[in-house]
């Protein structure tokens, strides 16, 4: 049992252990500046008349620029059915009539967005779109939460007694509109402070029920103010909460501008590689090769490749052209002729990369850098530098390898683009990784990852990974990198028990193989389990990376961070975002963190919506955890892995039928999720890392009962024990592994328990109300000690 991380100031920090008895439990997105709001809209099939939204879209900004008391309006809407665009999209558009939904404060988060469907095509009639997406975007903006729907003497549930201004209002508040309510989507504005006493918009806090039960909004539960008071403290846009009664009426519109640029197009790489002096060490360089190799072997025919070397200068050694089987091969070349030498100067590097993207209108562009130590003046965060990627939309994946620390430029760079950082200890990492961005910088999910692995002669080794249905345009993609002269057969065992050999792959396969290389991709590949088998051929030991991804229009996983960089002793907030069309709850979701120190500790994440585990909402399909289980400085990567072979559709999304049963808005059934398992990964670095004060504390039996404890494991949760820990004044403390022997005589357990560390603040040796827990773990049936 792990600790995520608690630092508890002051002297005698108490900490109780209490025994449960239950079982264990481009800038990413459109900008928002001056009163304008520019969107991007993805559509998730193959949309052949985008223009039809217009309209849709021109009544969404008249009532978004109504609701906002002419704050808000839409500027320019970007259209595109491009796939490697769905991470950065504000707006999913399904090809279903399932309801609207939207993540709270998703705006600006790479992976969150607002969905609609085809139910909200028109801007008249039942449905109306335009109300969707206004509703939607007070989750998605400013993070206001539903007035339709809350909780009745504290239990979570839709009912007719929630409303807020007025039950028949057909004006407030426009978080009011849902199934419950009626008229269901005709309200414009929203609800206003409710010590105002505006006649019309004033704020329900709720009311009591004939049989006298509390009724209040999800709004009011978990915000405790009104719609207007929460836009203006979240700050979105610089709105202002109305000083009089809301005006009803429609302010002076600028009509939309609809930007058809993006609509279609394919991927746009700049590889950009240090050849530096120092990358000769440890074979960096040429491991750097490898991986770029077995990375462009992955693109698509069409999809389109730059390369760019440096040192104290920059060379184009392979200028942007669109990729077919005899370039990728002239690519492969052009990187075997990499000679490690000079300097490293990375800025103008990156500018000359951004030139050659220039040469091409990619639906998403990108750029991939690797190097092994600090760029001399100017570097890539160089103001110039800086404004040309975000000018151009430009995301930047950056790679470091090695144990030098100055990663600042890198992962601010990283981060403010869009794009990810990942650290590399040994030049041995470089290949799979470098490979693994190719693949998923995209719009791809990994499935399975096998990075430096090794076959004894003529042995072959099988890896399974489950595909879940997830969707129309399903292709799966499969890579196998290795060293020069290597001898190693692929293979896939599909579900239905068939084999495909990459030797000999059905005629709908495209296959591509180099001397480092083999990548097969299936379309419409059928789910369920797959395995992957690799065997070796020449009879001497072999090294491989091996992986597996999909591409999908609506099947997506991403990971974040709430900075790139933290300082100690401030912990790592990570989180990993699951969409299947829609949020994925239910899943379960590990993995290990690997340290500068060259350890890798246990990481799990949590959907719970507890703070302590850095979760803000249950069950919405967005898993979190807070790490601090620090060594030294340097760059912390996350390796996640995603088993969602028992996931449901979020119960926290618009409507609340997601999960719930029973129909919901417009009809909208409970949505079925397919079962798949899936990887990814993430680095956050960090720094001001100054060393721990370590030292144990002995676990004392808590002060009710006598020693040795004796706990009923049938009962109530029961305290069992505490320690304090003696720390100076402001004084950080972080929680290490708590260790407990149990001994359970003359009879065999009842099954798994739970044990939950607390924080003893008065000091009493009683479980303080409320208490949220530090950390969990499970004593298991066949087990004497948890750790």
């Amino acid at each position: 049992m792990t600790n995520g991380g608690d630092r508890t100031r002051g002297r005698g920090a108490g900490v109780l252990l209490a025994m449960l008895l239950a079982g264990a439990a481009p800038q990413a997105q459109g900008n928002l500046a001056d009163g304008k709001y520019d969107p991007l809209v993805y559509f998730a099939y193959d949309e052949t008349s985008p223009e039809d939204w217009e309209p849709v879209f021109e009544a969404y900004s008249e009532l978004l620029l109504n609701s906002t008391e002419g704050g808000l309006q839409l500027g320019t809407v970007q259209f595109t059915v491009c796939p490697d665009l769905q991470d950065a999209a504000d707006i999913w558009v399904l090809n279903d009539n399932s309801g609207a939904r939207a993540y709270l404060n998703g705006f600006g988060i790479p992976g969150l967005h607002m969905t609609i469907s085809q139910t909200h095509r028109s801007s008249t009639g039942g449905a109306l779109g335009q109300f969707g997406l206004a509703h939607e975007t007070g989750h998605f903006l400013f993070g206001v939460y539903d007035e339709y729907r809350g909780f009745i003497n504290g239990v979570a549930q839709s009912s007719p007694l929630h409303f807020c201004s007025f039950e028949n209002s057909t004006n407030t508040c426009i978080m009011d509109g849902g199934t419950t309510v009626s008229p269901n989507n005709q309200r414009t504005e929203y609800c206003t402070r409710s010590a105002l006493g505006f006649a019309q918009s004033a704020h329900n806090r709720g009311l009591l029920t004939p049989r006298g039960f509390s009724a209040i909004t999800d709004q009011e539960f978990y915000l405790g103010r009104s719609c207007w008071e929460q836009i203006e403290r979240d700050g979105t846009g610089g709105l202002r909460h109305p000083t009089s009664e809301v005006d009803f009426g429609v302010p002076p519109h600028e009509p939309v501008t609809f930007d058809y640029a993006r609509l279609q197009g394919d991927l746009a790489v700049a590889l950009v590689v240090d050849v530096s002096g120092s990358m000769s060490a440890e074979g960096r360089l040429d491991e750097a090769v490898l991986g770029a190799q077995n990375g462009v072997g992955l693109m698509r025919d069409g999809e389109s490749l730059a390369i760019v070397s440096f040192s104290d200068t920059n060379q184009v050694v392979f200028g942007m052209q669109s990729l077919n089987a005899n370039r990728k091969a002239n690519a492969n070349a052009a990187l075997s002729g990499l000679v490690a030498g000079g300097g490293t100067v990375l800025g103008p590097a990156v500018e000359r990369a951004v030139q050659e993207l220039d040469e091409v209108d990619g639906c998403v562009e990108f750029l991939i850098v690797v190097t092994d130590g600090a760029s001399a003046d100017p570097d890539i965060d160089d103001p110039d530098v800086l404004a040309a990627l975000l000018d151009r939309g430009h995301r930047v994946y950056a790679v470091a390898v090695g144990s030098f620390p100055e990663t600042a430029a890198l992962t601010s760079v990283a981060a403010v683009t869009g794009g990810k950082f990942y650290s590399v200890a040994e030049a041995g990492q470089l290949p799979g990784v470098i490979a693994q961005i190719f693949a998923l910088a995209g719009s791809g999910t990994a499935l399975l990852e096998e990075f430096e692995s090794s076959l004894a002669p003529f042995s072959t080794a099988a890896l399974a990974f489950e595909l879940g249905d997830v969707g129309a345009n399903t292709e799966l993609r499969v890579g196998l990198g290795f060293e020069v002269g290597a001898e190693l057969a692929l293979r896939l065992r599909a579900p239905d028990g068939s084999l495909v050999s990459f030797d000999a792959p059905p005629s709908e396969a495209t296959a591509f193989a180099s001397d480092v290389q083999k990548a097969l991709t299936l379309p419409d590949a059928q789910p369920g389990t797959w395995t992957l088998e690799v065997e070796e051929m020449a009879g001497a030991p072999a090294e491989y990376d091996l992986f597996a991804f999909v591409e999908a229009p609506t099947f997506d996983v991403t990971t974040g961070a709430q900075a790139p960089a933290v300082r100690y002793p401030e912990p790592m907030q990570v989180s990993v975002n699951v969409v299947s069309s829609v949020p994925v709850a239910g899943a379960e979701v590990t993995g290990r963190v690997d340290r500068p120190d060259g350890l890798s500790v246990p990481v799990t994440f949590f959907d719970d919506g507890l703070a302590v585990h850095g979760d803000a909402r249950a069950g919405d399909g967005l898993y979190s955890t807070l790490f601090a289980r620090y060594a030294q400085d340097g760059a912390y990567t996350f390796h996640i892995e995603i088993d969602a072979r028992e996931g449901r559709a979020s119960s926290n999304l618009e409507c609340g039928v997601f999960g719930r049963g029973g129909d919901g808005e417009e009809g909208q059934s409970t949505f079925p999720i397919p079962s798949f398992t899936a990887c990814t990964s993430h680095a956050v670095t960090l720094e001001g890392f100054s060393g721990i004060r370590t030292g144990a504390a002995r676990l004392e039996p808590h002060r009710a009962v006598d020693a040795p404890v004796r706990v009923r494991l049938d009962r109530a949760p029961t305290a069992i024990g505490g320690f304090r820990i003696e720390v100076a004044e402001d004084e950080p403390v972080v929680l290490g592994p708590v260790e407990l022997a149990v001994r359970r005589p003359g009879r065999e357990p009842a099954g798994a328990q739970e044990v939950r560390l607390h924080r003893d603040r008065d000091g009493d040796g009683v479980l303080d109300v409320p208490s949220v827990p530090l950390a969990f773990g499970t004593l298991s049936g066949d087990g004497e000690r948890l750790t």
